[in-house]
């Protein structure tokens, strides 16, 4: 698998930092890594990362903020010189108020969710979709791949509305904005798969980060290597699909 440009965002810490890392110690890494996040002054280790490495690119992006997008989108394009970005990873989001009871969920916490989790990654992609339509004219791979040009859409189990168990804890307004991440998803691989734009949701696992917490199952290492050798197998019949980190399909 040969990626030649990337755009990770929530870049500075847990798995989207955990990204940067194993895709710059690839056999060959991308040549270009655009690694996003709100304040990269204070993303100490992802600097450091970006000083060892002249393919790491550290951006500002605030997806809550269309301004920035169009700002983050002038600088990409004036990174990748016309050749394209091949992957749009949209890791960054929220969770807030997690397993509160029903009277105590707010609806600032439930829009302030929608917003990062599901109005952000749509507007990047409407904002960079001419990127990733240049990585497919540039490319002569045949079918679909990340090596050519795919939008992957970071989801969770706890989104799967087949999959939640009578009477479990509930963290609505997580829950319900991924929920609202996977039909973004089956949308938008409608919309870009005649484009020839692979479009797909992943669950990371339950991992050991400040949202997954100590008791989780999987190091942020497990998870990353899971999903960039399932990022490698992804084709057309991936594409508008949940899949989990080891490549199992999950229910909606």
């Amino acid at each position: 698998m040969y990626i030649r440009s990337i755009l990770i965002t929530g870049a500075n810490r847990g798995i989207g930092l955990e990204f940067v890392k194993q895709f710059v110690a690839l056999p060959k890494p991308p040549t270009h890594l655009i690694s996003t996040c709100r304040s990269p002054d204070e993303a100490k280790e992802l600097q450091s990362i970006a000083k060892a490495h002249s393919n790491v690119h550290v951006l500002k992006l605030d997806v809550l903020n269309e301004s920035s997008i169009r700002t983050l989108a002038d600088n990409v394009q004036r990174i990748l010189e016309g050749q394209g970005l091949n992957i749009l990873l949209n890791n960054a989001g929220v969770n807030l108020e997690k397993y509160v009871a029903l009277e105590n969920v707010t609806r600032n916490a439930m829009e302030q969710s929608f917003s990062a989790n599901v109005v952000g990654p749509m507007n990047l992609c409407q904002t960079l979709l001419p990127l990733l339509k240049a990585a497919v004219s540039s490319s002569s791979e045949p079918g679909m791949s990340v090596s050519k040009a795919a939008v992957i859409n970071m989801s969770s189990i706890l989104s799967s509305i087949a999959s939640v168990p009578p009477g479990s804890k509930a963290s609505y307004p997580y829950q319900i904005s991924k929920s609202a991440v996977n039909m973004l998803t089956k949308l938008l691989s409608g919309d870009l798969q005649p484009l020839g734009i692979l479009v797909m949701c992943v669950h990371p696992g339950w991992v050991k980060t400040d949202m997954g917490g100590e008791h989780a199952t999987l190091t942020t290492e497990q998870s990353v290597r899971n999903m960039l050798s399932l990022f490698s197998s992804l084709n057309e019949s991936s594409t508008g699909k949940l899949l989990d980190h080891k490549g199992k399909e999950l229910p909606w």
